[in-house]
């Protein structure tokens, strides 16, 4: 937010009336202000600002600049914001006309309130994220079961994997992996419904766990192998001599 600033003129005006300074008076610490340099055109053509040139990044000026027909007037609109460093001030402004040379300069001057202690400016503290367990997925493939899941802010880190009962012969719970994902064999008579917890483990705190998921996963019965049909042996020692055999039939009948 900008104040519109009154200026004083501390002295006579110089060229295009043009206030030598511009007492601006007493101001807060970062008060921000819009002063205005007023600019009268004596000459018998337009006057055109080409430019307008600050001795330091607390001013501001405007933009477009104006331009001034014969015997007009205007006002010179710039944003200034008062420093952290509390005394007097002195700002230096040179403000450059269409085929003119020389600038016109104007000084900006007051006085900045409170004791003399550096303003910062305030930095937004990032949020920390807290440790959690998230993106859990779990599913049966044939007779594996596959679980994935993340671990937040870092990857990774320890999870205690706890189920509802044993369906593998081959892995034990609960267990404790550092990875980010777990394939388990199904045991044979593996069925049912299997509630599993995974548990993120931070020594620091009290229960050595910062978060817990905790989820359902249905496993189907494993299907019955089929029986494959084979031939009898009989069977085959028929198929081996049965053309012997019917040629010797034959010989006799003949």
């Amino acid at each position: 937010m900008f104040v519109v600033c009154t200026w004083v003129c501390a002295q006579s005006p110089s060229r295009h009336g043009v206030p030598l300074k511009i007492e601006l008076g007493d101001l807060n610490p970062g008060e921000r202000r819009i002063v205005s340099v007023p600019i009268v055109n004596d000459g018998a053509r337009v006057l055109k600002v080409l430019r307008c040139q600050v001795s330091c990044g607390c001013t501001v000026p405007p933009k477009p600049l104006p331009v001034i027909p014969p015997g007009e007037k205007a006002s010179l609109k710039l944003k200034f914001r008062a420093g952290s460093r509390a005394g007097r001030f002195r700002k230096t402004i040179r403000i450059y006309f269409e085929n003119e040379t020389a600038g016109v300069v104007c000084q900006l001057a007051g006085n900045v309130k409170g004791r003399n202690v550096e303003m910062r400016r305030r930095r937004s503290v990032p949020e920390i994220s807290q440790p959690a367990i998230s993106e859990v997925n779990a599913g049966v493939d044939g007779r594996t079961l596959k679980l994935r899941w993340r671990t937040n802010p870092e990857p990774n880190q320890p999870v205690k994997i706890t189920l509802s009962k044993e369906i593998s012969a081959d892995v034990r719970f609960p267990l404790i992996s550092t990875g980010s994902q777990l394939n388990i064999p199904l045991a044979a008579n593996a069925a049912g419904d299997l509630d599993i917890e995974l548990a993120l483990i931070d020594p620091s705190l009290e229960g050595g766990v910062a978060g817990r998921k905790t989820f359902r996963v249905q496993i189907p019965k494993a299907r019955a192998t089929e029986e494959k049909s084979s031939l009898p042996l009989w069977g085959v020692i028929g198929l081996i001599f049965a053309p012997n055999l019917l040629l010797i039939g034959y010989r006799i009948l003949h």
